[in-house]
């Protein structure tokens, strides 16, 4: 049965972004105003004192006092929005992994807070190429690179980022194994990057005799007319991009 926009949960990743997440609320809303939202919360920093690696983090996420904008009352009793709270600060990619047993649809995409939409038809054109081969398509999205641990290596595989990326969940609710996690460079899961669900899927003989899952690439948020990301360095206050933090920061 080909799935619709019913089959899907958007999950939100927030850390201390929460202006910027609510403007990706709202973002989203006037697109998809039916698609169930869960924000997922990764807690306060890290003990090591690790910050949000992203300029447009370091800006969007001060209030008026310049603190950084840990307060998630802005985030509470939103109709159509979950909003779940992790203690303790974990990362980009477990955090993912401890949202997915909240979704109880089919599919999950996964959406940065700094990601605008700037017109609906994206999502329906993912669903439309998911729907092509719904039993072997494992994730419709962002590819960020096409050899990640080197051409010539065994992990050769392509990296399927969660900018915004649209996830079947049977593959990543069967194999206990497969995991937003990255095992091979541990840090890298602050980053938000799903490349080892990515390794599994596509090499391991999780998928026998069908062969491997696959993924459809899209290009990445910078190159979508219909989405817009929100990067620039934090002390950035007069480019073109510091212009459209302006205009698009509350969504």
């Amino acid at each position: 049965m080909e799935k619709s926009l019913d089959d899907i949960t958007c999950v939100i990743f927030n850390w201390i972004t929460g202006r910027q997440t609510r403007g990706a609320i709202a973002s989203f809303q006037k697109a998809y105003p039916k698609v169930k939202i869960i924000v997922a919360d990764d807690g306060t920093p890290s003990p090591r004192g690790q910050d949000c690696w992203r300029g447009a983090y370091n800006r969007s996420t001060e209030n008026a006092e310049g603190k950084r904008d840990a307060d998630l009352t802005v985030l509470e009793n939103i109709p159509g929005v979950e909003l779940i709270k992790f203690e303790d600060h974990m990362g980009h990619g477990l955090t993912i992994d401890r949202t997915i047993p909240y979704v109880k649809t089919d599919l999950m995409l996964t959406m940065d807070s700094d990601i605008r939409i700037m017109k609906p038809g994206l999502l329906e054109e993912y669903l439309a190429k998911y729907n092509e081969d719904p039993e072997n398509i494992y994730a419709v999205g962002t590819q960020t690179t096409k050899d990640f641990m080197g051409k010539d290596g065994p992990y050769f595989y392509s990296w399927c980022d969660p900018w915004f990326t649209l996830w079947n969940l049977e593959p990543l609710k069967r194999y206990p194994r497969v995991s937003f996690v990255e095992l091979f460079t541990p840090g890298r899961n602050q980053f938000g990057c799903a490349c080892i669900v990515s390794m599994f899927l596509e090499f391991n003989e999780l998928h026998r005799p069908r062969g491997p899952y696959k993924a459809v690439f899209f290009p990445p948020p910078e190159a979508q007319e219909k989405l817009y990301h929100l990067r620039k360095d934090s002390k950035d206050t007069t480019s073109e991009l510091a212009k459209k933090w302006e205009e698009l920061i509350d969504g």
